[in-house]
């Protein structure tokens, strides 16, 4: 009988799942080859501290740690600005900006240094009244739009913060609840 046909059969051996004859076989063998006898008792030990090894203990959880010591890091955190308040703050900046427009637009405000500056100044300045001139009987319907854009701009804003506070946490939650279930 060759090494190899028993070598390939000594872990069935050793478990007894073989049947009468192929046991009889490497038995045998195992009695005339002293290094198919040599492997056959390695793979004995090997079992057997396989079947008497102790439980370990458990590991630390390694997250918990890190988590815990997030929590006890006193770092100096940059108070947040309440949202609300930004939006306050943008809505008020964009309703100056244009009540500073149509103010300068109305009272010729702008055309006070183009007229410092000469000939070039003063027909720029002639222009800039005539397109005013031309455009005056507008204002009042361009002053609704720009309210209309600001409102839906600052909407929008608020919709949007919403949905990363409130929608976007549940919805990842539904997502994991689904994919792990």
């Amino acid at each position: 009988m060759r090494c190899t046909w028993c070598e390939n059969r000594l872990a069935a051996y050793l478990e007894g799942t073989l049947s009468g004859r192929a046991r009889r076989a490497v038995a045998a063998h195992l009695r005339t080859c002293a290094a198919c006898a040599a492997l056959y008792d390695e793979l004995r030990v090997v079992d057997g501290l396989l079947h008497t090894s102790r439980a370990l203990p458990p590991a630390v959880d390694v997250v918990d740690a890190v988590m815990d010591g997030v929590r006890a890091h006193t770092g100096r955190q940059r108070p947040r600005t309440p949202l609300w308040l930004v939006g306050a703050l943008y809505l008020i900046a964009a309703w100056l900006a244009i009540a500073a427009l149509f103010a300068s637009g109305a009272t010729g405000a702008l055309g006070t240094p183009l007229a410092a500056l000469g000939t070039t100044g003063a027909s720029a300045y002639a222009a800039y009244t005539a397109t005013l001139r031309a455009f005056g009987p507008l204002v009042p319907a361009l002053a609704a739009f720009v309210g209309i854009v600001l409102f839906l701009d600052a909407a929008l804003a608020c919709a949007v913060v919403y949905f990363y506070r409130h929608l976007r946490p549940r919805l990842a939650r539904h997502l994991v609840r689904t994919e792990f279930s």
